[in-house]
């Protein structure tokens, strides 16, 4: 029987390679999946020591709201991901250097969310393949349990090859 951690980590992985391989066709799917990781991953700071199944509602309901918005409001609702996504980036890229104080951690997710805003913003389909893939590529290393660089190479395989995938299918899209 598969414990919690081991079905997180399944659908961790599932999710992240659905983000690598058609996070452009399917950004809501994108932006309802980066709502419910920040909402994972403020819940404890907004509302400390409450048990884990108050923690998944939360993210849950960020994730929801995340999709909907993104269904709505297009290409806000995606600038907002976007936002989220590369400050979830940065602050994780300076936890792997060991930056890990919260100060610094708050100071990378602003810079990385404002740059991650601006560039969406500019060339929508474009940053959209790069964030989803990169974000996939995280939710998938995220659920692997291999030494970080093992990961690290797998996280930028699955980069490159979701970002080919991505841009062929934006480039020469398929009628259906």
């Amino acid at each position: 029987m598969m414990n919690e951690a081991s079905i997180a980590a399944v659908l961790s992985i599932i999710a992240g390679l659905s983000l690598v391989f058609f996070g452009r066709r399917i950004f809501w799917v994108f932006v309802g999946m980066i709502g419910f990781i920040a909402g994972m991953h403020l819940a404890p700071m907004i509302a400390p020591d409450q048990p884990q199944w108050v923690i998944l509602v939360i993210g849950i309901v960020c994730g929801i709201v995340g999709a909907v918005l993104a269904i709505l409001l297009q290409r806000v609702a995606v600038a907002i991901a976007g936002w989220s996504a590369g400050g979830i980036l940065a602050s994780r890229l300076a936890a792997e250097f060991g930056l890990t104080d919260p100060t610094i951690s708050w100071v990378a997710f602003v810079i990385g969310a404002v740059i991650a805003a601006v560039i969406i913003s500019l060339l929508f389909d474009w940053a959209l393949i790069v964030l989803t893939t990169l974000s996939g590529a995280l939710l998938v290393c995220d659920g692997l349990a291999f030494p970080p660089m093992v990961e690290w190479m797998i996280g930028a395989v699955l980069v490159i090859v979701g970002i080919l995938v991505q841009a062929r299918d934006y480039l020469n899209p398929r009628t259906l």
